[in-house]
């Protein structure tokens, strides 16, 4: 029984420290390669900012997966990321690129941030319009558009209508996330029968990690 559970520890070891033996072996690629797959294993929970409602992932694949070094001690992981999971009760698929950041520790590269933060920062806008849709929070939908498109959105009639009775809107049931260059599209299903229309997401600023609406809020 004592080698067995000598056998055990070591395997437990083995895998903790898998990540930096791949790194002695081949660099910095491999090892952060490895522990980007680990810690994308589902299920896997996001946090998203503004909300206390975790992005939970079921199926996560990153590929095309490139990594770069700043310095000795942190580095960036380049990557498309293929999601599927859930906001609630919103369904969310994802497919587009990512940037995941990377410390290295004494037992090696490890997760710096969120795993998938330009979809968190997605979903965090995504999130933030429901919420002032819900509330009919006009001062907080204006600020979730970019300026030059603001006062358009706003004065949409559709948009007017909504606000004066919210609850003619149905619930959200999914949201479809495609990232192109410089925008993401999002494709929103909402209510029984089931309507779609587009959105479009721009960094705030630019280089931001943060996101607002372009065009319309509808």
């Amino acid at each position: 029984m004592a080698a067995l559970g000598a056998v055990a520890l070591g395997a437990g070891l083995l895998l903790w420290l898998l990540p930096a033996l791949l790194g002695l072996a081949g660099g910095t690629t491999p090892e952060v390669a490895s522990v980007l797959a680990a810690a994308g294993r589902p299920p896997v929970t996001l946090r998203v900012p503004g909300t206390d409602t975790p992005l939970l992932g079921r199926a996560l694949e990153f590929q095309r997966v490139t990594v770069a070094e700043a310095g000795t001690d942190r580095a960036r992981a380049v990557s498309t990321l293929d999601f599927e999971g859930g906001f609630g009760s919103v369904r969310v698929s994802s497919l587009g690129r990512e940037t995941t950041q990377f410390r290295r520790a004494m037992a090696g590269w490890g997760l710096e941030g969120s795993l998938a933060p330009t979809l968190v920062a997605a979903v965090a806008a995504l999130s933030a319009r429901r919420s002032a849709l819900q509330s009919a929070d006009v001062p907080a939908l204006s600020q979730l558009v970019r300026p030059e498109d603001r006062e358009r959105a706003l004065a949409d009639p559709t948009l007017q209508s909504l606000l004066a009775h919210p609850e003619r809107n149905g619930a959200i049931q999914a949201w479809y996330l495609r990232f192109e260059a410089g925008e993401i599209t999002v494709t929103e299903d909402v209510g029984e029968p089931v309507r779609s229309h587009r959105l479009r997401l721009v960094p705030r600023e630019l280089g931001a990690l943060e996101f607002v609406f372009a065009g319309s809020l509808l």
